[in-house]
């Protein structure tokens, strides 16, 4: 329920699988739109998006979370609640990981739960692995000068966000699979909804 329904520590109450679905996808446009402002050479663009990203990940009681650009303003088009563990936010990441885990460990879990619970507990990994290296690169972006210097972190940052949103095919099978390394928040928003997922079989014995 608190993946899929509503969680009631988070705003809105949205629930867990959602807001990590969301955030990553916004978090992925503004990464692409960032690589764009640089290359049309508008630094303002650059660090105001850097700033939306950095603030998106750490979560409004991060000391983290601030006007790194300087304009007087605190930018963050999310809610607020972090990717990452920020105060008494427990981020969506470790969120969502959390409560596949209370689903698969629970006395009635079905098989279904058990299963795809482990997938997106994968999947909530291999973010949890991406998103700090994502949030590097984006400091780095913020405390450079504007110049060649940027592109690289700015790139890496592109890979990353997109990474996180959509995974990636590590073992080349053309799939993105909830496996170690691979599945990012599309994948575990998938297998989230699998495991709510209920056999349903009919009687074939004649009456």
């Amino acid at each position: 329920r608190h993946l899929l329904y509503s969680f009631g520590a988070s705003p809105n109450k949205i629930a867990l699988i959602q807001g990590l679905e969301t955030d990553t996808k916004q978090m992925d446009l503004i990464a692409q739109t960032m690589l764009a402002s640089y290359q049309a050479g508008n630094e303002a663009e650059v660090r105001l998006q850097a700033e939306q990203l950095l603030n998106m990940i750490v979560g409004s009681q991060s000391e983290e979370h601030k006007d790194w650009n300087g304009d007087g303003k605190i930018d963050n088009p999310s809610d607020g609640f972090g990717l990452l563990l920020n105060g008494d936010n427990a981020g969506y990441i470790q969120g969502v990981f959390s409560h596949a885990d209370f689903a698969v460990t629970s006395p009635d879990a079905t098989q279904n739960m058990i299963v795809h619970g482990e997938h997106v507990k994968i999947c909530a990994t291999n973010i949890s692995e991406w998103t700090p290296q994502l949030r590097d690169a984006l400091v780095t972006i913020l405390n450079s000068s504007f110049g060649p210097e940027m592109e690289g972190p700015i790139r890496q940052a592109v890979v990353l966000a997109n990474q996180i949103q959509n995974g990636i095919d590590v073992d080349g099978n053309e799939k993105i699979e909830p496996i170690p390394g691979e599945g990012g928040a599309l994948t575990a928003y998938a297998h989230a909804y699998y495991m709510a997922d209920i056999s349903i079989q009919t009687d074939s014995k004649p009456k």
